[in-house]
């Protein structure tokens, strides 16, 4: 297949820029956090685009946004020159569907409302695969993965370490897809998000006091930042020569305040969204290509999520401005 070119988004770019228009801004979200009930506020979640989402009702929104999600995602792949481009998102949602799956296995339980049917594969057809174990139907990387997986939480009882094992599959098939079929902007935000994990796992593994061996296998690959140091040497003085005069600077600093006491995690989490969110923000300069297609489609999970936080919130009662705070959105 030959390589696109940007003029091959053309169409695609210009449907998106206005679909980008009815997006949820500041303004709305501050409407919704100031609404007096949830009820209130799905109303005016409706009256802001999201039509049929009042009479779902607040105990069927996650039915409601993955439904919203597959519409989007439908539409991409009808307009996107290569669908594959889409597909270095929908990979989440297969790999977890592999955690799910390895977990409930090998503790002998149900999990069926934990699965997602927005990955690349259907959920049934893949958990139906590793059931018979028949796999014609699925890609060798998630045959591989959950065998992986499975034996070692078999073996550890840890499902961390299994953890680990499906998102550095994960990353690396991220990583492939996009080197097939992306240009640079797709690359980029890959490489970025990629080295925002190593630098979670570095925090994390500090202040947990985890191993040599635990950052050994936790750390990912193909970032813009090699890792390796950390395996040995990771204090927060390694930590920030390493991250320091990168695009996580911004996190490093939140997420050394947190290791060292002086704040927490939700605030590097908070961070770590608003550097890939700065990333993204580039693709306004851009007129078409491939960087309107990841644009929109980080920016539509993120109001996915911001718009649960915002219901979640109002549920335990917080006011506007606690609400307004806690959202890891675009236009916020």
């Amino acid at each position: 297949m030959r390589k696109l070119k940007d003029t091959d988004y053309l169409y695609i770019s210009t449907r998106l820029k206005v679909l980008e228009k009815s997006m949820l801004t500041r303004d709305k979200y501050l409407r919704l956090a100031s609404a007096k009930t949830v009820s209130d506020s799905l109303k005016a979640l409706e009256e802001c685009g999201w039509t049929g989402v009042y009479d779902a009702g607040v105990d069927s929104l996650d039915d409601y946004i993955s439904k919203r999600r597959s519409e989007i995602l439908d539409l991409l792949y009808k307009y996107s020159p290569d669908r594959r481009v889409i597909d270095v998102f929908r990979l989440k949602y297969d790999y977890h569907n592999i955690k799910v799956y390895v977990k409930s296995q090998s503790l002998g339980i149900s999990a069926d409302e934990l699965y997602s049917n927005d990955g690349t594969i259907p959920y049934k057809t893949l958990i139906g695969a590793f059931r018979d174990k028949k796999y014609s139907e699925i890609p060798e990387a998630f045959v591989k993965t959950e065998s992986l997986a499975e034996d070692l939480f078999a073996r550890s009882r840890d499902p961390q370490l299994s953890d680990l094992i499906i998102d550095k599959a994960h990353i690396s098939d991220m990583r492939q897809v996009a080197n097939e079929v992306g240009g640079p902007f797709l690359k980029g935000y890959v490489s970025l998000f990629t080295d925002l994990c190593n630098l979670r796992v570095a925090l994390r593994s500090l202040i947990t006091k985890k191993d040599r061996t635990f950052r050994q296998n936790a750390f990912l690959p193909c970032g813009n930042t090699d890792p390796a140091p950390l395996i040995n040497d990771n204090s927060i003085e390694q930590i920030r020569a390493l991250y320091n005069n990168t695009d996580c600077s911004h996190a490093l600093e939140a997420g050394c305040a947190a290791a060292s006491g002086d704040g927490d995690m939700s605030l590097f989490d908070k961070a770590f969204d608003a550097t890939l969110i700065s990333y993204i923000n580039k693709a306004k300069l851009i007129p078409f290509g491939e960087a309107q297609v990841v644009s929109y489609l980080v920016n539509t999970e993120n109001e996915h999520s911001s718009v649960k936080t915002v219901i979640v919130c109002k549920k335990l009662g917080l006011n506007a401005d606690e609400i307004m705070e806690r959202l890891r959105c675009n236009d916020v």
